[in-house]
Parts: structure tokens; sequence; C-alpha cells
């Protein structure tokens, strides 16, 4: 099994790497003595191995258990007032601007890495309460007073989940029933034709005392485009020509083209 390696710069993992190591040598099914101690040394980095090492080659043997490797390292690595630190740490733990799972996870870290006898559930529930954050989480914990730290956390977890949940949901609502944007060109043009039409003025010359249908340069303007329609129909008409053969002044026949003209 892959063990992280214990350095000896942060004391305060020496707790967890010797967790990991007791887990380790019981998943692998290591009973000898002196087996465990070299799995334990093999995982040992910077001056926690440099230590060891010195141990081991001043006096062979030196570490003849794990139960005692691991007394001499805590007496070497951890700090007289650990355990002091620790439960000060725990009960001045707030959850601030963090998430409830990020604050609920160093609480479970304090109160693992504590040593000596283990704070009561009433403690750990209040500092639990005290520590989360004003809102709909610490209202439904006061409403409920749990009795222990797991059902705390049970409820301010599911609170959490639920809050989260309605406002995700909440705000997509909001953005599909938002309103739906217009070009600017049309805003425009429908402002425009609102603003004549509360002038009383034309649609078509833009002079007030008469409507669109009723528009005078409107229905010259029709009125020329008929007239146009007409002369290039007969122009097309013209292009056809029709020949005829006339006589000329000497007697030879001299074709002629006769446009047709439309008025």
């Amino acid at each position: 099994m892959s063990v992280p390696t214990f350095d000896g710069k942060d004391s305060d993992s020496l707790v967890f790497w010797v967790r990991e190591i007791e887990i380790a040598l019981s998943a692998g099914q290591i009973y000898d003595a002196r087996a465990q101690v070299a799995f334990a040394l093999s995982n040992l980095g910077g001056r926690a191995r440099a230590w060891a090492m010195a141990c081991e080659t001043a006096t062979p043997g030196y570490f003849t258990s794990w139960s005692f490797m691991e007394q001499e390292l805590r007496s070497t690595f951890l700090l007289a007032n650990m355990a002091y630190r620790h439960r000060s740490s725990f009960l001045r733990c707030k959850q601030g601007k963090r998430s409830l799972q990020d604050y609920v996870m160093e609480l479970h870290n304090l109160e693992a890495a504590m040593a000596g006898a283990p704070l009561s559930e009433d403690v750990k529930v209040t500092v639990f309460m005290d520590g989360v954050r004003t809102g709909p989480v610490r209202t439904e914990l006061f409403r409920r007073q749990p009795k222990t730290f797991n059902e705390a956390v049970h409820i301010a977890m599911l609170e959490d989940h639920c809050v989260r949940s309605a406002q995700g949901h909440t705000s997509h609502v909001e953005a599909s029933e938002g309103p739906t944007p217009m070009e600017i060109s049309l805003a425009e043009s429908a402002r425009s034709q609102q603003t004549q039409r509360a002038s009383g003025r034309c649609f078509g010359c833009n002079q007030p005392g008469h409507f669109r249908r009723n528009c005078p340069p409107t229905h010259g303007r029709r009125h020329a485009t008929r007239s146009t329609r007409r002369v290039r129909l007969s122009t097309a008409s013209r292009r056809q020509s029709r020949k005829t053969a006339t006589p000329s002044r000497g007697g030879t026949p001299c074709w002629e083209t006769s446009l047709l003209f439309e008025e």
C-alpha cells in the first residue's frame, strides 16, 4: 500500500501518518515486529528519516517494535502543548466565508489530531452551531436543537443542500422568463411611427392634415409609376418592328421599318 512520507516539518501531520501506517500494516497483514519497523522506516523522509537512521546506526535494532517507534516519534516531533493547540483551534473555529463542507472537514481534522480526553458532545455541538454563519442553515440548527455533533452536521448539510437547490432553480426560472431582446432599428421605427401618429402627420410625406391613403404626393407618385410602366411597355412594343415594302423614287423597292407607338 502507498503511504505518504512524513518528513518531520509539519508536526500536525504526524497523527494522520501514524494512523495510515497502522491501516497499511493491517491491510498488508504485517505482524512481525521488525517487519513493521522496517515498513515505517521506509515511509520516512527529510529530517525524520535522518533522525531514525541516526538512532538505528548508533544502536542497531534501536526500534524494537512499531509501538515503541511511534512513542519516540511523538516525543521527538510533537510539541508539548500540541493537545492544547488543537483543542483551542477547535473551540475557536468558525465557518466564515468558507463552504459548510470545508468547515466540517476542519472540525473533524482538529478533533482527530486532538490528544488527551475527547470533548463532550455538548461542547462540540455548541462550537459547531456558534461557528455556522448567519443564514438559513444556522436558523434550522437552532430550531431543531440537535443533541450530538453528527446529528448537527447532518441537519446542516441537508439544509444547505435544500437552500442551494432552491437558489439554483430560482435563478434558472428568472433567466428563462426574462424579456426577449428587440433590434434597435425596429424599436426606433416603432417609436417614430408612434410620434407621427401622435402629431397627426402623414406617414408618406410627413405633412399634417391628411392620412397616407389620401396623400397627394403619394397619388402623384402612383400615377407617375403607371405612366412609366406604359412607356416601358410601349418601348418593348416598338422593338418589335413590322417591315413593309414601299417603292422608292427610282422604282426600286425600299424596305422601311414602321414603328408602333402607343400613347
